[in-house]
């Protein structure tokens, strides 16, 4: 396939808000990366850390966990009122003349991509605009919208008008918006895994994504692209270990979207791209945005071994299951390496609870975990999901008193929130095993029984928060479910 270098022909890649402000962008950059290798010019447009660096100190409240609904909910985004700033976006974009433009959409992105997109092809009919990540993942049979997070949970109806969209890109974009872009410059139709394409009035659904195994061959983000100074966190950048899930939690989808196949880079990879940021970038600090980072320990072992051999000064956190064979030994080297601080996926201290979700550890293994982890240096904290579907009042009791076991042995709670249904999850596509109401979604789904609702669920969040607090420790962010208007 011939690769046309004509600079005239720009891409642009964006993303919305909301999304992360403490970092800056990984799939893009990732994304920009590839293509330029592959001949195709983009621009990278961070629109999110845009629009939240020139708000004012209270409307920046908009951008913490607990305003999610704010950004997702139509009538409420209406309300946030910026719809003079899309349009200034939107013709920001235009007079520059750029042929094709991606978005990368989340679940509270969508409805700002949704608006400036809608604005820029009202514009330019001839542009060719696409949409990819993670919110286009889940395919449903709606008749004029397969992007079932592309449809209202309020109204059933498109977010967007049909042709808006003229590519929906599904699963990991980097070889497929390669294919679609070179498709659409070229004048010739290919026929694109993973994607969905408008067509003679209607979305023609493709075959499957296909996967990136060796994501070694993949070039190293390109940092000169965006400002790293705009970001909240000490300036410091995003790093990729691995793609996938080993897990298959009952509450998740992220595994799905991952293609429910796990990949990792090798040692020497990531540690090369860790020494070019520091000499490229003078960035010494790193947070991987993997699922989970300790999947392969040996990976982990070799990555510390390289890290510590070449004597480069970097500090790095990462977030990861709780595996009874990570022993002290390995923390300790990861410790000594620049590792600062651990996230645990927990979810619950009831065993019971923790058998439901899919998870294959229990609390003794939690307590081994931490304990070791803490001993080694590491700054510990985890994850705590309230209000699993078969998660009683014992057991709900139960996680509170071993929470009083292991204070010592973490330094935070990470995310305290409620059990919600996610599109695509176990408890989401089958409720009659998990014993909730079929026609109930999202947060306010209940149980047969009737013991296990958005009041019960609120109740507990709060009552675990004021007993956390108690015991001195630090909870970084609290999910609340609450309904939607």
């Amino acid at each position: 396939m011939a690769v046309n270098n004509d600079p005239a022909r720009k891409v642009l890649i964006a993303v919305c808000p909301m999304w992360d402000i403490r970092w800056p962008p990984l799939g893009l950059s990732y994304l920009a990366s590839y293509l330029e290798s592959q001949g195709i010019a983009v621009d990278i447009l961070d629109i999110n850390i845009d629009v939240y660096s020139n708000s004012s100190t209270e409307r920046k409240e908009l951008w913490r966990m607990e305003s999610y609904n704010h950004w997702f909910f139509e009538d409420k985004f209406e309300r946030l009122a910026f719809q003079d700033q899309i349009d200034q976006y939107a013709q920001n974009i235009l007079d520059k003349g750029y042929q094709v433009v991606g978005f990368s959409l989340y679940a509270a992105n969508i409805l700002f991509s949704v608006k400036l997109a809608t604005i820029l092809k009202k514009a330019n009919p001839e542009l060719f605009i696409i949409f990819g990540g993670p919110a286009c993942w889940f395919l449903h049979d709606h008749p004029k919208m397969p992007i079932q997070y592309m449809v209202s949970p309020k109204t059933s109806e498109s977010f967007i008008e049909p042709g808006v969209v003229d590519v929906f890109v599904r699963g990991e974009g980097e070889e497929a918006a390669k294919r679609v872009i070179l498709s659409h410059f070229n004048s010739y139709k290919d026929k694109v895994p993973g994607t969905v394409v408008y067509s003679q009035g209607r979305y023609i659904i493709q075959e499957p994504p296909q996967r990136i195994n060796d994501l070694d061959k993949l070039p190293y983000p390109d940092w000169e692209r965006v400002s790293l100074d705009l970001y909240r966190e000490e300036i410091g950048v995003p790093i990729l270990f691995s793609r996938g899930c080993v897990n298959r939690c009952a509450f998740c989808i992220d595994w799905k979207i991952w293609q429910k196949k796990y990949r990792v880079r090798s040692a020497e990879n990531i540690f090369q791209e860790m020494r070019e940021v520091v000499e490229k970038y003078k960035v010494n600090v790193f947070v991987s945005n993997d699922l989970l980072f300790n999947a392969r320990l040996d990976v982990l072992e070799d990555l510390a071994g390289f890290i510590i051999n070449s004597g480069l000064k970097i500090s790095w956190n990462v977030q990861g299951l709780i595996r009874a064979d990570m022993g002290f030994p390995l923390l300790r080297k990861m410790r000594v390496s620049g590792l600062e601080r651990v996230t645990y996926g927990v979810e619950s201290l009831s065993d019971k609870v923790l058998k439901d979700m899919g998870k294959p550890y229990n609390f003794s293994d939690i307590q081994k975990v931490l304990r070791n982890s803490k001993k080694a240096g590491i700054v510990t904290a985890f994850n705590l999901i309230v209000g699993f579907p078969t998660e009683s009042e014992k057991d709900f009791i139960q996680t509170k008193e071993r929470l009083a076991l292991i204070k010592d042995d973490v330094d935070m709670i990470a995310g305290l929130q409620g059990c919600g249904l996610k599109d695509g999850s176990d408890i989401y596509m089958h409720p009659e095993k998990y014993s909730i109401l079929p026609e109930l979604k999202n947060d306010f789904w209940k149980s047969l029984r009737g013991n296990n609702n958005l009041e019960v669920r609120q109740r507990r969040i709060n009552e675990l928060s004021d007993f956390a607090q108690k015991l001195g420790l630090k909870i970084e962010f609290k999910g609340i479910p609450a309904p939607s208007s």
